[in-house]
């Protein structure tokens, strides 16, 4: 055959595949093999006609409909075998699995499990016989609400250091005695006292920056490593703790600040 009638030839065979016969019309076949011109269709058609059967709807391919006939039947055979092995279980099984657990019990009910399931593990019989389970999910929750114990925050009584004041000025935050030794446990390289002063300048002249009770602690913690990071200050240059020459400027600014109110 020709590079032209091998063409045709496929592009007929893919057609059958997805839509069955090929049309008995010269100008369709013509289209579906993508050839323009009837003269061309013609001779294409006349080296390949041999490979097609003409029936009442179209024209077949032998090799193509035994293969279809065979997936077909395969199909079929594979559905039959289904229902055949869900009539089996049904048989089987005469009780599906819901009902063997009554949700207003206490006990499941053994003589309604199906047989496959009868060989359940020991776990899985204390989980479905757990009192969560006949029980509602605003129940569950009821329970879990009411059963939850809240974690107890130890308080801390040792004597104050120093306070520090926090965002909306209603209250201050006191340093303990227990958290100060912690501090000067975890930064032995810092003067934690002049540190916390410091500290507590930066937050007079910075008030807009004040933080919240539950976070003064975390703030320190960030002010001391960051002291500690810093570089040791040049023999005749500026010191700088924390951020930089921004920070120093702040607290010598919140040390002004602070002495000017004590002064009033």
């Amino acid at each position: 055959m020709s590079v032209e009638q091998i063409g045709g030839y496929l592009r007929l065979v893919l057609y059958s595949v997805d839509h069955g016969a090929i049309p008995l019309d010269d100008a369709e076949r013509a289209r579906i093999m993508g050839l323009r011109t009837s003269l061309q269709a013609t001779r294409v058609w006349r080296g390949i006609a041999a490979k097609f059967v003409r029936y009442d709807d179209g024209w077949r391919s032998p090799p193509l409909e035994t293969l279809r006939a065979a997936t077909q039947a395969i199909g079929q055979q594979n559905r039959e075998n289904v229902e055949q092995r869900w009539k089996k279980r049904k048989k089987e099984n005469t009780t599906v699995i819901r009902p063997y657990y009554d949700r207003n019990t206490t006990v499941c009910n053994q003589d309604l499990i199906p047989k496959d399931l009868q060989d359940l593990d020991q776990d899985l019989k204390i989980f479905l016989d757990h009192k969560d389970l006949r029980s509602t999910p605003s129940q569950r929750i009821a329970v879990r609400h009411k059963t939850a114990k809240p974690a107890k925050r130890e308080i801390d009584k040792s004597p104050a250091i120093m306070s520090f004041p926090t965002v909306g000025g209603s209250q201050d935050w006191i340093l303990t005695e227990s958290a100060y030794k912690q501090l000067q446990t975890d930064f032995p390289a810092l003067d934690i006292a002049d540190q916390c002063r410091r500290a507590h300048a930066w937050l007079i002249g910075n008030p807009d920056r004040r933080k919240t009770p539950r976070g003064m602690m975390r703030y320190l913690v960030a002010w001391m490593t960051r002291a500690t990071d810093a570089p040791l200050p040049a023999p005749n240059g500026p010191t700088t703790y924390g951020k930089g020459q921004r920070t120093v400027d702040a607290v010598n600014r919140g040390i002004a600040e602070f002495l000017e109110s004590k002064r009033k």
